[in-house]
Protein backbone atom coordinates (compact mmCIF):
# COMPACT_ATOMS: atom_id res chain seq x y z
CA UNK A 1 0.00 0.00 0.00
CA UNK A 2 1.30 3.44 -0.92
CA UNK A 3 0.79 5.86 1.96
CA UNK A 4 2.34 8.88 0.25
CA UNK A 5 -0.77 10.86 1.27
CA UNK A 6 -1.91 9.52 4.65
CA UNK A 7 -3.90 12.75 5.18
CA UNK A 8 -6.03 12.00 2.12
CA UNK A 9 -6.33 8.33 2.99
CA UNK A 10 -7.54 9.27 6.49
CA UNK A 11 -10.10 11.72 5.04
CA UNK A 12 -11.35 9.07 2.60
CA UNK A 13 -11.68 6.48 5.36
CA UNK A 14 -13.63 8.95 7.51
CA UNK A 15 -16.07 9.70 4.66
CA UNK A 16 -16.27 6.29 2.94
CA UNK A 17 -15.34 3.75 5.58
CA UNK A 18 -12.14 1.71 5.56
CA UNK A 19 -10.09 2.37 2.42
CA UNK A 20 -6.70 1.50 1.00
CA UNK A 21 -4.56 3.37 -1.48
CA UNK A 22 -5.08 2.14 -5.02
CA UNK A 23 -2.75 4.64 -6.68
CA UNK A 24 -1.03 7.92 -5.83
CA UNK A 25 -1.15 10.55 -8.56
CA UNK A 26 -0.37 13.81 -6.83
CA UNK A 27 3.16 14.57 -7.92
CA UNK A 28 2.48 16.80 -10.92
CA UNK A 29 -0.61 18.75 -9.86
CA UNK A 30 -1.26 21.53 -7.35
CA UNK A 31 -2.88 20.14 -4.23
CA UNK A 32 -3.03 16.35 -4.13
CA UNK A 33 -4.85 13.48 -5.78
CA UNK A 34 -5.21 9.94 -4.47
CA UNK A 35 -7.12 6.94 -5.82
CA UNK A 36 -8.54 4.77 -3.03
CA UNK A 37 -10.44 1.49 -2.90
CA UNK A 38 -13.11 0.69 -0.32
CA UNK A 39 -13.83 -2.74 1.18
CA UNK A 40 -16.11 -3.69 -1.73
CA UNK A 41 -13.43 -2.87 -4.31
CA UNK A 42 -15.10 0.32 -5.53
CA UNK A 43 -12.54 3.00 -6.43
CA UNK A 44 -12.76 6.70 -5.67
CA UNK A 45 -10.64 9.76 -6.41
CA UNK A 46 -9.77 11.87 -3.36
CA UNK A 47 -8.56 15.41 -4.00
CA UNK A 48 -7.12 18.23 -1.96
CA UNK A 49 -7.10 21.58 -3.70
CA UNK A 50 -4.41 24.15 -3.14
CA UNK A 51 -7.02 26.90 -2.60
CA UNK A 52 -10.59 27.20 -1.35
CA UNK A 53 -11.49 28.93 -4.63
CA UNK A 54 -10.47 25.83 -6.60
CA UNK A 55 -12.32 23.59 -4.14
CA UNK A 56 -15.57 25.58 -4.40
CA UNK A 57 -15.31 25.80 -8.20
CA UNK A 58 -14.92 22.03 -8.62
CA UNK A 59 -17.63 21.12 -6.09
CA UNK A 60 -20.03 23.53 -7.81
CA UNK A 61 -19.25 21.99 -11.19
CA UNK A 62 -19.87 18.46 -9.91
CA UNK A 63 -23.15 19.50 -8.30
CA UNK A 64 -24.35 21.57 -11.26
CA UNK A 65 -23.01 19.98 -14.44
CA UNK A 66 -22.10 16.37 -13.68
CA UNK A 67 -25.72 15.22 -13.13
CA UNK A 68 -26.62 16.40 -16.65
CA UNK A 69 -23.79 14.26 -18.05
CA UNK A 70 -25.09 11.16 -16.24
CA UNK A 71 -22.66 8.24 -16.49
CA UNK A 72 -20.26 10.22 -18.71
CA UNK A 73 -18.96 12.15 -15.69
CA UNK A 74 -17.80 11.02 -12.27
CA UNK A 75 -20.27 11.48 -9.41
CA UNK A 76 -19.48 13.63 -6.40
CA UNK A 77 -19.74 11.22 -3.47
CA UNK A 78 -18.63 13.55 -0.67
CA UNK A 79 -17.17 17.01 -0.20
CA UNK A 80 -15.46 18.25 2.96
CA UNK A 81 -14.34 21.89 3.02
CA UNK A 82 -12.22 21.10 6.07
CA UNK A 83 -10.05 18.90 3.86
CA UNK A 84 -10.83 20.83 0.63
Amino acid sequence: MNTARPDLLNAASRLLGPCETARFAGGQVPGAVLRVRDRTGREFIVKRHSSMEQYHREVAAYRTWAPALADRAPALVAADPGVR
